[in-house]
């Protein structure tokens, strides 16, 4: 049994409730409600079903540490003392994205810098070359967060925030966030009442989010659907860069995705012929005229090579033999493939 790692979702502070029940419908285990996320347990391919199939959630990370500090030396030799070297390679370019402030740290600014400093010695003392620090694309973001002097730090494996789902370039004034609208439809028990066929209306919708995710969730279609594709964003989810990333089990998460949301997808379009009073299943028109042609054709195909075939078997020659022969001479079948030595079984019986 693959054992489970510690990870934490962040999600904007009075979501954490709802984002704490998402993550258990997801399966992951032992979920603990934080100011502005949630701590759980889980395998990794439940960690990469959340990274696919999370509304609520912000990031998702993979937690190396929390623990408590009580000066910027103490949280410089917690990030210096972790295993760095186990989740990532020195030629990965590298950002921090610290939150929070204390006694001793003043300026979240000032926090990343000594969690940069940290990695960097630490790579350093092992023998390899500073990182390189990347602004925009980062290969690997290095999430760490200090609050009453409690300190977490952990790997991103989403890359961009999953908030943004790709279906707008842009908002108006205040644009709602969408996973804030994925909160509230959640809390109003909107999935509930899509599956019973309720209506949605939103007369003061603005820019349509909570429309457009309302339309997402009655259709079972995953947050991450347009990324996923490749059809926004950069492309890069940095659970990839990891040296934990498992290429099958990601394929798998990003396979399971699409069956769900074909099924989904049939289902309605079944349901809605249904409405139509479409008949559906059963026989299709006219089908013993069609295999009546189907047959005659066949008949005909199989008497224009009965003859070969005859002589070949009275000959002693198999019908792998004939087979092989027939290919040879370029002879197709009634369907225009190649001979086999079942298929030629079957038109001597035919025409015996």
């Amino acid at each position: 049994m693959v054992a489970n790692e510690n990870y934490m979702a962040t999600c904007p502070k009075g979501l954490e409730h709802v984002l704490g029940l998402e993550l258990t419908e997801l399966k992951a285990e032992g979920v603990q409600e934080s100011v502005a996320g949630c701590y759980f347990s889980a395998d990794l391919a439940t960690a990469y079903r959340i990274c696919l199939w999370s509304r609520l959630a912000n990031r998702v990370l993979l937690l190396l540490a929390r623990t408590r500090v009580d000066s910027d030396e103490s949280l410089y030799q917690t990030a210096f003392g972790l295993p760095w070297g186990d989740y990532f390679s020195p030629d990965k370019t590298l950002l921090i994205d610290f939150n929070g402030t204390s006694s001793f740290i003043r300026d979240s600014r000032f926090g990343a810098l000594r969690i940069k400093d940290a990695i960097n010695d630490h790579f350093v003392n092992a023998g390899h070359t500073r990182l390189t620090i990347d602004d925009e694309k980062p290969d690997v973001l290095v999430y760490a967060r200090l609050f009453n002097g409690r300190f977490s730090i952990g790997l991103d494996l989403v890359g961009e925030s999953l908030h943004k789902r790709g279906y707008r370039s842009s908002g108006g004034a205040a644009p709602l966030k969408e996973n804030l609208a994925a909160a509230i439809l959640n809390q109003s028990d909107w999935p509930a009442i899509a599956s019973e066929g309720g209506s949605f209306v939103d007369p003061m919708c603005g820019s349509g989010t909570l429309l457009i995710e309302a339309a997402l969730m009655a259709a079972n279609i995953p947050p991450t659907f347009l990324r996923t594709r490749g059809l926004v964003g950069n492309g890069l989810w940095t659970l990839t860069q990891l040296m934990t990333f498992n290429h099958d089990l990601w394929q798998a998460a990003l396979a399971q995705q699409e069956r769900e949301f074909i099924s989904t997808r049939t289902k309605a379009a079944l349901a809605a012929a249904k409405t139509r009073g479409v008949k559906l299943g059963g026989a299709r028109p006219n089908n013993d005229a069609r295999h009546a042609a189907v047959k005659v054709l066949a008949d005909q195909n199989a008497s224009k090579v009965s003859k070969f075939i005859k002589d070949n078997r009275a000959s002693g020659r198999s019908y792998r033999y004939i087979a092989e022969q027939l290919n040879q001479l370029s002879v197709s079948t009634a369907k225009g493939g190649n001979w086999f030595a079942s298929t030629v079984r079957n038109y001597d019986l035919r025409v015996s």
